[in-house]
Formats: structure tokens, C-alpha cells, sequence
């Protein structure tokens, strides 16, 4: 499919583009080692995550790709509040990771309360 007359902007500077991968199923795993630059991780639990990071290192093993080579981006879904979001991201610090997608928007109901939410997650995180 083509389409003309339709800008986008700014380019991108990264040459290629990464391509971020997201899921927790096997095969989104498997898509991740073999095609993917980084996993986008979006658990619905602590639990959930772990799973799926053993799936991950499996398949990284069966497509001898080094784990480690693979950067992670954790976003806890599952927590409702700045407060909650910051006590849980210190589990995955704790295992090493230092990449986190905050889910503000779901935190509040409109554009007011956003903005508010994310003045509170500034202050929390120390930004």
C-alpha cells in the first residue's frame, strides 16, 4: 500500500530504526531473539514478568542470541498509582533493569489529572 501527500517528522536519527518488540507468549519471544532489537515488556504481575523472561532466555538459546544483548523496557501494567509504580519498579532495579515505560495515562481520567499525575511522578522519581 502507498500513500502520498502525508508528511512525517521529525525523521527518526536512528539508522536503522530499532524495532521494540512486545507480548509474553513463546512465540512473541521467538519473535523478539530473532527480529527485534529490544523487548518491550508489559506484565500483568511480578510473576508474569519472571515467566516470561525464562521464555525469553530460552529462546535466545535456541536461536544463539546472547540474552544479554537484548535491552528490556519494563512497564508494570498492573500498578494504579505513582506511589505503587515507584515501589514496584525497585523489584525489577533489583534484577537489573533500569528501563521502565510509566503508564500515566491510565492513572487519571482526563488532561487535567494527567498533567497533575505527571508533576506527581516527576517529583517521586526525582526528575
Amino acid at each position: 500500500m502507498k500513500f502520498s501527500g502525508i508528511k512525517f517528522e521529525p525523521k527518526p536519527v536512528q539508522k536503522p530504526l530499532p524495532v521494540w518488540i512486545g507480548g509474553h507468549s513463546a512465540r512473541a519471544m521467538r519473535r523478539v531473539v530473532e527480529f527485534g532489537d529490544g523487548w518491550l515488556a508489559v506484565p500483568k504481575s511480578y510473576a508474569a514478568f519472571q515467566e516470561s523472561h525464562e521464555a525469553l532466555k530460552a529462546a535466545a538459546v535456541r536461536a544463539g542470541r546472547d540474552v544479554k544483548s537484548i535491552p528490556v523496557i519494563v512497564s508494570p501494567m498492573y500498578v494504579d498509582s505513582v506511589d505503587t509504580y515507584a515501589e514496584e519498579i525497585k523489584r525489577y532495579q533489583a534484577l537489573g533493569y533500569d528501563s521502565f515505560f510509566a503508564p500515566i495515562g491510565f492513572w487519571a481520567g482526563d488532561l487535567k489529572g494527567i498533567l497533575e499525575v505527571m508533576d506527581a511522578f516527576a517529583r517521586k522519581m526525582g526528575m
